[in-house]
């Protein structure tokens, strides 16, 4: 094992929202103690509420890893009980994906947890030592993170010019499968990890990633609540789903993890988290209320699939997410073999929809101007109607009026006609009259004419 460039494959958790946030710099340097017959040998890691020690097992003659919480925190039941509870819950796993329990003890009062010693490196340092192109910088950011683990910043700036290789990508997504299945095999045994990040996951020398600490695991067959027993939140705020930030215990299941997931493969393949915010409380809006980008939008080399696997794995509404972690880890399966996956993503509907939640005022200003310009729409529609038909009406008029115009000008025709035929009939009787007259006048002298004959 190489002093500088191993590191060993436990962490102590990073618990922000902890019920202690005890400092360990009044604890003793333990390098070189002996804790039952393990010796400490050096310091590998530390956190709010332990230590981590690479030890020598004296007995089976090999090397483990040691956590032992601090003095500080060893005071709060409440610490002492999650500790012990780490250790029993990762003692009912079986699985190579999850780091095994190999004892756990007390020393003079000070809980201790013994596990095996992992040659490996976690998987932001894995990633670090990927081979990518782009801004520098970003990385070292990603990779150089403390172990606050609730990162802030002045804006969300996007990481331009980042380009995984093929490679590299295909290998994330294998670690992630298999991640997956390591978490779907706890969450069957009714267990809910709720602090997955990638600094929680060993990726030993031979490539196999393991899963640690169990501290914070919520066992649902056991009934335990979301918080802890003064109400704080308790994760790592920068990969607590919505349901986890706004403790709703009726909401939070294995899907939780899904979600946890969903982040940690963005950041591992974007090289920044998703959620990023000037401060804490500015933090808890964003992932409850903001919408993250799209993770090809960041890195363009992402595939389209891939992207949309990320996407529904960090769904709002955990009814949309995978159902399971296998049904995550079935999906980058059929991704790495080229396969239909079976993520869809949002449709219009419910992008407009999710528009709406995140931007209430802005929603509600336009929802008003909408029924202004519907009304106003209504409005001049009713109008145009009425004198649409009002010009019906007197379009129909003035058809009759031609009509009647028509009639009458048709009428005077007749009138003419009749008056004509009228004067011509006035001139026949006249002419017969004329004939009748002259008829008379002439039967009169004829009449005169034999009288006079017979009279001589």
């Amino acid at each position: 094992m190489h002093e500088e460039d191993e590191t060993a494959h436990v962490r102590p958790t990073d618990e922000e929202m902890d019920v202690t946030m005890a400092t360990l710099d009044s604890d003793s340097e333990l390098t070189g103690e002996v804790i039952g017959h393990y010796c400490l040998t050096r310091e590998i890691g530390r956190g709010g509420q332990g230590v981590v020690y690479a030890a020598e097992d004296q007995k089976l003659k090999r090397q483990v890893a040691i956590k032992i919480l601090s003095r500080a925190a060893a005071m709060s039941p409440n610490a002492r009980r999650r500790f012990f509870r780490e250790a029993t819950a990762a003692a009912g796993l079986d699985h190579v994906g999850i780091c095994s329990i190999v004892e756990v003890g007390e020393h003079e009062g000070i809980p201790f947890i013994v596990m095996p010693f992992i040659v490996g490196r976690d998987l932001r340092e894995v990633i670090k030592l990927s081979g990518f192109t782009g801004d520098h910088s970003e990385l070292t950011s990603f990779s150089s993170a403390t172990q606050d683990d609730c990162e802030v910043s002045d804006s969300p700036s996007s990481t331009p010019g980042i380009t995984l290789g093929h490679d590299t990508i295909r290998s994330i997504c294998v670690i992630f499968e298999k991640i997956a299945m390591a978490i779907h095999h706890a969450h069957e045994r009714g267990l809910v990890h709720r602090d997955i990040k990638p600094s929680n996951v060993i990726v030993s020398d031979d490539g196999e990633p393991v899963l640690l600490d169990f501290g914070l695991v919520l066992d649902q067959e056991a009934g335990e609540e979301a918080l802890s027993e003064d109400g704080t939140l308790v994760g790592t705020p920068a990969y607590m789903s919505p349901e986890q930030l706004l403790g709703r215990r009726d909401r939070l299941d294995r899907r939780t993890d899904i979600w946890s997931q969903g982040v940690s493969l963005f950041e591992c393949l974007c090289l920044k988290r998703p959620f990023v915010a000037p401060t804490r409380q500015a933090l808890f809006r964003f992932i409850a209320d903001g919408e993250a980008p799209q993770a090809r939008s960041i890195n363009r080399s992402i595939p389209r699939d891939l992207s949309v696997i990320i996407g529904v794995a960090m769904e709002k509404d955990p009814d949309r997410r995978y159902g399971t972690a296998l049904a995550l880890a079935e999906d980058i399966r059929r991704f790495l073999k080229r396969e239909t996956i079976l993520a869809r993503p949002a449709g219009v509907v419910l992008r407009c929809t999710r528009w709406m939640q995140r931007n209430r005022a802005a929603a509600v200003a336009t929802l008003l101007v909408f029924v202004v310009l519907l009304g106003a729409l209504v409005v001049v529609n009713r109008a145009r109607k009425r004198a649409e038909s009002s010009e019906l009406v007197a379009v129909y008029r003035l058809d009759e009026a031609r009509v009647a115009r028509t009639r009458a000008e048709q009428a005077e025709v007749d009138l003419k006609a009749a008056l004509v035929r009228l004067e011509s009939l006035l001139e026949r009787a006249e002419d017969a009259r004329e004939n009748a007259e002259d008829e008379k006048n002439l039967a009169m002298a004829v009449s005169d004419f034999l009288n006079h004959d017979i009279l001589s």
